[in-house]
């Protein structure tokens, strides 16, 4: 009697697990993608951001002019008003661009870790690089990937 509980018990905490994953990985690339916006996916942008290297050197660039509009370039979307506030609150102004020290790249997402210590998600989406601002999703999407 014992034991067919602890088997039923234990089907259940399994199945309960497994629906959890069924859900985050729904979540993680389903309901947290960005609205990409089809202007930033011309031939030329996927050229200019072929590669993680590539959207890591205009990333820094946006955020050491805090131009909306490159940023919005290097997310491959529009930004989000909070998104517009914290770029203006970057202080970049003469801070010297940090060398890659590590880059983590499988398939589509690229890990960049910098000489400061700085850890950036880049995804390739329709063909090019974006920088992906780290989140639930991204860390989601990250996590499948690397059990894959």
């Amino acid at each position: 009697m014992k034991k067919k509980l602890f088997i039923w018990i234990a089907a259940i905490v399994f199945s309960i697990g497994v629906l959890c994953l069924i859900l985050l990985y729904f979540y993680g690339f389903n309901l947290s993608r960005p609205d990409y916006s089809d202007e930033y996916f011309t031939q030329d942008y996927r050229y200019k951001y072929r590669s993680p290297e590539t959207a890591w050197d205009h990333y820094f660039q946006a955020c050491m002019s805090n131009d909306a509009g490159y940023y919005q370039e290097v997310l491959g979307r529009k930004i989000t008003d909070r998104e517009r506030e914290s770029l203006k609150e970057f202080p970049y102004e003469g801070f010297e661009k940090p060398e890659i020290v590590k880059m983590d790249k499988k398939q589509n997402m690229a890990y960049i870790v910098t000489d400061n210590n700085w850890g950036l998600f880049f995804e390739k989406v329709k063909g090019r690089w974006v920088f992906t601002p780290e989140d639930w999703g991204a860390n989601v999407r990250a996590f499948f990937r690397v059990i894959k």
